[in-house]
């Protein structure tokens, strides 16, 4: 039987194999997911010769390095995403095996950024992420067990109490488990328990000791040489299995003689294997990790040639299944012709007597008796001895047919032959000859199609294959993921040409959220005076920054195209406000239903734009793919001098008109130029009132008799006042408060007072916390509220036990080892030293202080640089701290993929086609008369058609991916598609139905 999974002793010698190998010490550049439980771990040292590594982990089963990356996922799953997060670019520092138990830690990073990776390779196997005390982040599949009080879940410790901490076996502790065992227990079903390390290593340390396996030490006891002898034999494995991580050991693979394939793979302990298998040739390896490589490559291999010879065979048996059908058939043509040949031949030798036998049953049939009587007087007159009433052997009148038994003599037996009484002897024999006639014909047309037939069972056979083969790969192609979608795509939304998010409510319920929730500071709101029309705010990153121009337009031509104007198929111009001139609340005797809005004071209006929009796909990047990207839509367009900035908002609109005009400066352009001459209105309110239920919608106007510019010369006499009023006198005492503060506090500069005043503040409003240090407190109580909520208390972690889990067993002779080390100085006196020549320091020395430090610099910024050509050899590309600072949701999202990234999902779009036409993936939308989903699977059809001979198979295997209804739901009313070879595939779909037909 071949080997399924990796024992204890496996675990110790790959562990050593892999350090051997110098993994430690190297940088995991990437993570990919090549199965449900298989990852693989590309390894790095940076340097223009750096080495590099490939190691496969597969949970429960196998841990070791291969040449070659394998054909990986496309979407990286989200426990990948979660394994990139925390040890891409980071030091591979360690790699041990957590006591005797199968469990493997690879350390990643050091101080605060050190994580655990634990693999564990019992029972269904686990891939487990943990921080440096060993909290749960992340893992492949979450285990509990109530019984125990153990659960290993996220944001819980991970119990290191279960693992079987190393220790050196005892004389008693081998007496005990001897005296222990029971009457009819092997001496190997005695140590096993014992030891920890399973059967083969029992199996060994006895054969080892030279002792039999199957010995019952109940009926047997062992001497105390033997009992000497056996624990010799596991302390010789223990100190083997301890040694590991300094010496790598050998290993082996067996290979069955009888079938030619890999059988099982061992570890040799001092050049013997583990186990031994004289039935098999053994081939050895100068490492471990070489040997459960060739294993496994050589496995998978036979698995794929096993697979295909399944499938032929499958394909095979069919074939013969058919073949044997077709020559049963010919086989029963032949006897029914046989059958049919003898049968008349036999009643043409009897004619008379067939003759009589007829004319007896026809006349008793004549003489109105009953078929009943007719049978009984047929036995009676076999009993009286008549020889014609011998010749019947049954009636089967039902039929108009009897049986007569006639005597063969070819075969010189009596068979039974049925013959119609309605016809004559003569009759009969023909009708037989006919039927003879007609299986002869029957056979020769079966054998001459049987060629065809089978050569046309055999093509149904192939293509059913490669069609349960498509069914898969579609079946694959068409499954996504589950995404957590973003909080704007259950609205109308897209992307302006210069990164800023554009929300449209879909009904009222919606324009009011939109409003009330999401409309803030530095936004802007836009609306257009037609029916149907949605409330629309476009995000501003940079509240500190204007929106600009194009941006502007972008957003008013989409408010109007999902207006009435769309179906009426004319062109008309929206407007924007600001946040400030937008609320909720109603004048005296007004009532403002849901989504409506009252909107105050000026309104800035755009110039009219196209009806033209676009169907297209954004696609979400992975973390490292994004660096890429970032600069797609920067902003490009000027700022107009009619729309001031956020900081010139509290100016008055009119008096910013008035400079403009005073000094002279004309617009550069037609646009600035009618924007510059935008209407002003002078109404003081207007109340937008959103979509009813019917479908309409209505703008109603109220003007108050005070006009606008008088309220503004208000506004401009009250700051003269209130600048004007005279300074209110401080209150009695304060001058001499400050003065005693002044002076107490004169020594302190800004940086302690700031620290003084945060250590005075209560805890829960210290000033001086770091941003990750609360992200950290507030994770910890998530755990632990978590953990409480779960019922498992959560173990005790100290550094002790942490040290424990990988220390080493004390076999070697102390005495030895002493004289070779130095005496180390004590930290504390070390310290001081520091301390008192800390003064005595010279100048020579500070110079070569800052050259040190500047040295370090240097190499921290090589290493910086190595990351990088790492990570670009990946195809990865991280952010510096300034870019991450500035980087939003939207720049995870691309309309321009390209080969190297790795793209997580496709996302569809409805905008503007100034916007959509610089997607990769787009299809122009005019007013039409199409309705939505027919719409949307045409254009789905449409760059599946364009796209299909190139290798963009990952972005439209995504495309296709995405639910039709989420599609439809992002596409605009009525519309018809502006796509060139549109009819082409009209033709195509028609043609394919009449080959159908």
């Amino acid at each position: 039987m071949v080997k399924q999974r990796m024992s204890t002793a496996d675990i110790g010698a790959e562990v050593g194999a892999l350090r051997k190998k110098g993994l430690v010490g190297m940088r995991a550049t990437n993570v990919y997911d090549i199965g449900p439980k298989l990852y693989a771990l590309r390894l790095a040292r940076s340097g223009e010769e750096g080495e590099k590594a490939i190691l496969l982990i597969e949970s429960g089963v196998r841990l070791h390095t291969i040449d070659e990356m394998p054909e990986k996922s496309d979407v990286p799953s989200n426990f990948t995403l979660k394994l990139r997060k925390h040890i891409r670019s980071r030091r591979l520092e360690d790699i041990k095996q957590l006591g005797s138990d199968r469990v493997v830690q690879l350390t990643f990073g050091t101080g605060d950024f050190e994580v655990k990776l634990l693999l564990e390779f019992y029972a269904s196997g686990n891939i487990i992420l943990a921080d440096s005390k060993y909290q749960v982040l992340s893992l492949l599949r979450s285990h509990r067990d109530d019984a125990k009080g153990i659960g290993i879940m996220s944001q819980h410790a991970y119990p290191i109490q279960t693992i079987r901490l190393r220790s050196s076996t005892s004389l008693e502790a081998v007496e005990q488990a001897l005296s222990s065992c029971s009457d009819s227990g092997s001496l190997k079903d005695a140590v096993t328990p014992m030891l920890g390390y399973g059967p083969q290593v029992s199996n060994f340390c006895i054969q080892h000791a030279g002792l039999n396996v199957k010995r019952k030490p109940a009926q047997e006891p062992l001497s105390e040489a033997e009992k000497e002898t056996l624990l010799q034999s596991i302390r010789m494995f223990e100190k083997w299995i301890d040694s590991c991580e300094d010496k790598a050991p050998k290993g082996c693979i067996f290979v069955s003689s009888k079938h030619g394939y890999n059988a099982d793979f061992q570890p040799c302990v001092h050049e013997t294997p583990l186990v031994q298998h004289d039935e098999m040739e053994m081939i050895q390896f100068p490492s471990f990790d070489d040997a459960a490589r060739e294993f496994y490559s050589k496995i998978e291999g036979d698995r794929e040639s096993v697979q295909i010879t399944q499938r032929e065979e499958a394909a095979q048996k069919k074939l013969e299944a058919i073949r044997k059908q077709h020559k049963e058939r010919i086989e029963n043509l032949s006897r029914e012709i046989d059958a049919a040949e003898q049968k008349a031949l036999v009643l043409q030798s009897n004619l008379d007597k067939v003759d009589a036998s007829i004319e007896s049953v026809r006349e008793g049939l004549a003489a109105g008796i009953s078929w009943k009587d007719l049978g009984e007087m047929i036995e009676m007159e076999k009993d009286a001895g008549n020889p014609v009433a011998e010749l019947i052997h049954s009636l089967k009148l039902e039929k108009n047919t009897i049986a007569l038994s006639l005597f063969d003599p070819d075969v010189e037996k009596m068979i039974v032959i049925d013959v119609d009484i309605s016809l004559t002897a003569h009759a009969n024999v023909s009708a037989y000859y006919d039927l003879k006639k007609k299986h002869t014909e029957k056979a020769r047309r079966t054998i001459e199609s049987n060629d065809k037939a089978l050569a046309a069972a055999e093509s149904k056979v192939l293509v059913k294959l490669e069609k349960i083969q498509k069914q898969k790969s579609k079946a694959s192609e068409s499954y996504q993921a589950p995404r957590k979608p973003y909080w704007f795509e259950k609205f109308h939304w897209f992307i302006s040409s210069e990164n800023y998010l554009v929300v449209s409510g879909r009904d009222a319920q919606q324009n009011e959220l939109l409003v009330k929730r999401y409309l803030q500071k530095g936004d802007v709101y836009v609306h257009a005076e037609l029916h149907g029309a949605s409330s629309t705010i476009v995000k501003n990153n940079n509240p500190t920054q204007p929106i600009p121009l194009m941006t502007l337009n972008e957003a008013g031509q989409a408010c109007v195209a999902r207006s009435a104007a769309w179906d009426a198929k004319i062109v008309a111009s929206a407007y924007w406000v600001y946040p400030e001139q937008v609320s909720k609340t109603a004048p005296s005797g007004e009532y403002l239903t849901t989504g409506s809005m009252m909107i105050r004071g000026r309104k800035n209006y755009l110039p009219p734009q196209p009806q033209v929009m676009g169907i297209g796909w954004l696609f979400k990047l992975e973390q490292g793919s994004i660096a890429a990207h970032l600069g797609e839509r920067a902003p490009r367009s000027i700022v107009p001098d009619s729309m001031p900035s956020h900081a010139m908002k509290e100016r008055p609109h009119n008096m910013e008109h008035e400079e403009d005009d005073a000094s002279g400066a004309e617009p550069t352009s037609a646009l600035e130029k009618f924007l510059n001459t935008a209407i002003n209105t002078d109404e003081d309110y207007t109340i937008v009132t959103s979509k009813s239920a019917k479908g309409k919608s209505s703008h109603i106007k109220e003007h108050k008799k005070k006009p606008a510019q008088h309220v503004i010369q208000e506004e401009q006499e009250e700051e003269k006042e209130e600048a004007a009023a005279p300074p209110q006198a401080p209150k009695r005492g304060k001058h001499k408060k400050k003065a005693l503060k002044k002076k107490k506090y004169q020594d302190q500069d800004e940086e302690e007072r700031e620290l003084a005043m945060a250590l005075l503040q209560p805890d829960g409003q210290k000033k001086s916390k770091d941003r990750k240090e609360r992200k950290k407190e507030r994770k910890a109580r998530m755990a632990a509220r978590k953990a409480q909520a779960s019922g498992i208390q959560a173990p005790e972690i100290t550094e002790d036990a942490i040290q424990n889990l990988t220390a080493r067993l004390d076999l070697h002779d102390s005495s030895s080892s002493s004289e070779d080390e130095e005496p180390i100085p004590d930290e504390e006196e070390s310290a001081t030293s520091a301390v008192d020549h800390d003064n005595d320091i010279p100048p020579e020395h500070n110079q070569h202080h800052t050259k040190k430090e500047d040295e370090e610099e240097e190499e921290e910024e090589k290493e910086k640089e190595n990351i990088e050509e790492l990570l670009q050899e990946e195809g990865v590309s991280l952010l510096n701290e300034d870019e991450m600072a500035k980087m939003t949701m939207l720049d995870e999202l691309t309309g321009i993929p390209t080969p190297s990234d790795t793209i997580l999902a496709a996302i569809p779009v409805c905008a503007p086609y100034s916007v959509a036409s610089s997607y990769k993936y787009h299809v122009k939308l005019v007013p039409g008369t199409q309705k939505k989903g027919k719409a949307y699977r045409q254009a789905v059809d449409v760059i599946a058609s364009k796209f299909k001979a190139t290798p963009q198979h990952v972005e439209l295997r995504l495309i296709k991916a995405i639910p039709e209804q989420e599609g439809i739901n992002a596409m605009i009313g009525s519309v018809k598609l502006q796509v060139a070879g549109l009819q082409k595939l009209h033709q195509a779909k028609k043609k394919n139905k009449g080959n159908k037909k």
